[in-house]
C-alpha cells in the first residue's frame, strides 16, 4: 500500500494568554502513528492547528504521498472544520478512502456518512485500523474489524468497539510524525479513563486502566530531551498515589531534569504527595473548581466541597506549584447568584490562572441527555453545527439568558485577570465561545 496520511483538524484553538488554549501534539494519532510504523506502514500526519493556511498542507502532502487512506481524528468542536476538510480531499479527485475517528465519531458515529466520510471508527482503534489497512479494506473481511463504522444503502453499522486492557504493550506516540518545534509542551498519557462521574464528561464511569510507573518514566526519558515541558494529561493524574508517588520516586532516581503538569482533583491531594510531585519536577496543576456553589459540584456529580478545593490551593502555592482553576457557567438548576459565585470564588483561591467557559454540551454525556429530554437541543444538532447552521451547543439553566452566560465568562477573565490583559483577548476569547 501507499501509506497513509493521518491529519489532526484545526480547533479554533486561540490566546494562549489567560490559559485558555494551549495547541500539543495529537497524541491520538500520535499512538496510531506508531502502531503503524512499527508494523511497516508509512506513516505522515498533518496537525491543521498549527498550518497557517492548513488546507493547502493537506493538499501538498496528499499529493506528494498519494496515500492508500486518510485519517482524520474528530472533537465535537471541530465538526464544521472537518466536514469542510473531507469535502476538500474529495474535491481533489485522489480516490483515496477517508476514515474518521476519535471522540465525537465513538459517541455519534451517526454524523460519519453526514461528514461525507467512506468509514470511521468508534473507540481505541490502535490496533483496529491496523487490521483495517492489513486487509480489511480491500476485501470482504472489512466488516468484520473491531469499532469499525460503515454505511452502506442508508444503513449504519457499528461493530463493536476493541478495549486494549493493557496500555503498556503500545509503542511510545509517534511524535516525529509532527513538527515538535510547533509546540510548547509535550502531552503524556499515563492511564486511559475516569472512574468519577462528571455529568458533562464523556469518560465518566469509563474506569481506569494504569501504566506501569516504570513505562511511563520510560516516556518521561524519551521526552524531556526535546527540551520541552511535560504534561500529564490524564483525567486525573494523582486517582491512585502510591503510582504517582512511585513515578516521582523513578524520575528522581534517574534524575530526570524537567518540569512537568498534570490535570488532578482537589480531593486527591495534600501536602505530602504534592511536595513529593514538586520535588520530582512538577511545577504546575489544574484542578476542575466548575463552580463556587457546592450545591451545583453535587448536582454535576463533582461532590467537591469548598474547603478541599481552598485546601489544594494554598498548598500548592506554599509548595511552590502553580495552579490553574477551571471555572463553568450553565449548568443544571444554576441560577445568576450561583455564576456570581463562581466568579468570587475562584478569584478568591490565587490561582497562577483560570480558565473560565460556558458549559459545552458534549454527546455522550449525561448532560448530553438531559438536553435532549428538556428539548433545549435535538438530535440534529450536530448536523447542524457542522454545517454551520448553529453555534456550538451549550447548557443554558431555566430562566437565564444565553447572553447572561456569556457575561459571567468575560466578567471572569475581567475579575481574574484584570482590565488590561482582558483587552488583550477580547475579541479572540469572544470568537472561541462562539466557535
Amino acid at each position: 500500500m501507499n501509506g497513509v496520511v493521518l491529519i489532526s483538524p484545526a480547533c479554533g484553538g486561540i490566546v494562549e494568554s489567560g490559559g485558555i488554549y494551549y495547541s500539543s501534539f495529537p497524541l491520538g494519532l500520535g499512538y496510531i502513528g506508531a502502531v503503524l510504523r512499527e508494523n511497516g506502514i508509512r506513516v505522515s500526519a498533518v496537525d491543521c492547528e498549527v498550518e497557517k493556511r492548513p488546507l493547502n498542507e493537506v493538499e501538498r502532502v496528499l499529493k506528494k504521498e498519494s496515500p492508500s487512506v486518510v485519517g482524520i481524528s474528530v472533537t465535537s468542536r471541530t465538526l464544521p472544520f472537518v466536514y469542510g476538510l473531507v469535502n476538500h480531499i474529495k474535491r481533489l479527485g485522489l480516490d483515496t478512502p477517508v476514515v474518521v475517528g476519535g471522540p465525537h465519531i465513538t459517541a455519534d458515529p451517526d454524523i460519519v456518512p453526514l461528514l461525507g466520510a467512506d468509514y470511521g471508527f468508534a473507540g481505541e482503534c490502535e490496533y483496529s485500523f491496523l487490521e483495517f489497512l492489513s486487509g480489511g479494506v480491500y476485501n470482504a473481511r472489512v466488516s468484520d474489524v473491531p469499532g469499525l463504522i460503515t454505511s452502506q444503502d442508508g444503513r449504519l453499522r457499528v461493530n463493536k468497539p476493541a478495549k486494549i486492557t493493557d496500555l503498556n504493550t503500545l509503542p511510545f506516540p509517534g511524535r516525529k510524525l509532527f513538527r515538535l518545534e510547533k509546540y510548547k509542551f509535550t502531552p503524556i498519557l499515563t492511564s486511559r479513563g475516569c472512574s468519577f462521574n462528571c455529568a458533562f464528561c464523556a469518560q465518566a464511569g469509563s474506569g481506569v486502566r494504569f501504566r506501569r510507573p516504570e513505562n511511563v518514566v520510560s516516556e518521561v526519558e524519551e521526552c524531556a530531551a526535546g527540551g520541552n515541558k511535560i504534561d500529564f494529561v490524564d483525567d486525573v493524574f494523582t486517582v491512585d498515589k502510591k503510582r504517582v508517588l512511585r513515578v516521582c520516586e523513578l524520575m528522581k532516581d534517574a534524575k530526570i531534569n524537567v518540569k512537568w503538569a498534570c490535570t488532578t482533583r482537589a480531593d486527591l491531594v495534600d501536602y505530602d504527595i504534592l511536595r513529593e510531585m514538586y520535588a520530582a519536577g512538577c511545577w504546575y496543576i489544574s484542578f476542575g473548581v466548575e463552580s463556587g456553589s457546592e450545591r451545583i459540584r453535587q448536582e454535576i456529580g463533582k461532590g467537591l466541597s469548598n474547603k478541599k478545593i481552598i485546601d489544594a490551593f494554598r498548598n500548592c502555592r506554599m509548595i511552590g506549584i502553580k495552579t490553574r482553576a477551571y471555572g463553568m457557567f450553565g449548568h443544571p438548576g444554576e441560577t445568576p447568584g450561583e455564576m456570581k459565585s463562581t466568579i468570587d470564588f475562584i478569584c478568591g483561591l490565587d490561582a497562577t490562572d483560570a480558565l473560565f467557559m460556558p458549559t459545552d454540551i458534549v454527546p455522550g454525556t449525561r448532560l448530553y441527555t438531559l438536553s435532549l429530554k428538556e428539548g433545549r437541543i435535538d438530535g440534529g444538532v450536530w448536523e447542524s453545527y457542522m454545517r454551520g447552521l448553529e453555534e456550538y451547543p451549550i447548557y443554558i439553566p431555566k430562566n437565564v439568558y444565553v447572553e447572561e452566560v456569556f457575561g459571567f465568562v468575560e466578567s471572569a477573565y475581567r475579575s481574574f485577570y484584570g482590565r488590561r490583559a482582558y483587552n488583550k483577548i477580547k475579541n479572540a476569547l469572544q470568537k472561541w465561545m462562539k466557535t
